[in-house]
């Protein structure tokens, strides 16, 4: 999952860039991150428009 989050702290966009093999779970964290209203803004010193950030997510009992 690759998430890009604005300067402001809301999510611009993101994608699932390897699915998990089980829909339901995939679909349960594309709903979590739509229901994100902010995060955190990024600190100043970053002085970008925003930041993209990878995340590994694994359904309970797989192992990769």
């Amino acid at each position: 999952m690759s998430i890009k989050i604005r300067k402001d702290g809301k999510i611009a966009d993101f994608t699932i860039e390897q699915r998990s093999g089980n829909r339901a779970y995939d679909e349960s964290i594309s709903r979590a991150l739509r229901s994100i209203d902010t995060l955190p803004p990024l600190p100043s010193s970053l002085n970008t428009d925003y930041l993209e950030v990878g995340f590994n997510f694994h359904p309970p009992g797989v192992t990769r």
